[in-house]
């Protein structure tokens, strides 16, 4: 395990695994991107930040695709990342805050269970959505 001293917060890393069974490494996987959590910017209060801003998704669960409805007082632009269960990033876009409710996820993904990050100005909000 790698000190989390080592990482930056908000920094995006690869992160390739093998595993040892009966005593025999695997090969590694396919590298996978995880993000760093970042830290609280300095002068806002996260309480108050945090509750202007406040991410939906539906349909969920879904059968095609489904939308993300957000209420926020920012302008800035909404980072969306999409992880199946195995932690793989399946979709990545950035869209802007005014556009983010016309705009359809999901229609290409197999069924199964999915984490929904959504990020404006460093505040995160996980949501967990299911495909039929």
């Amino acid at each position: 395990m790698i000190p989390v001293s080592l990482y930056t917060a908000g920094a995006t890393y690869n992160v390739r695994v093998a595993v040892m069974t009966a005593g025999t490494w695997s090969p590694f996987g396919d590298a996978c991107e995880i993000m760093a959590p970042g830290a609280a910017a300095k002068g806002i209060d996260t309480d108050e930040a945090t509750s202007a801003f406040k991410a939906a998704t539906y349909p969920n669960p879904f059968t095609s695709d489904f939308s993300i409805d957000i209420a926020t007082e920012s302008n800035e632009m909404v980072q969306v990342k999409v992880y199946d269960m195995l932690g793989k990033l399946v979709e990545s876009k950035e869209v802007n805050a005014a556009d983010l409710n016309t705009t359809k996820v999901g229609a290409q993904y197999p069924s199964g269970v999915y984490n929904v990050i959504v990020n404006q100005n460093g505040i995160v909000k996980t949501i967990r959505v299911v495909k039929r």
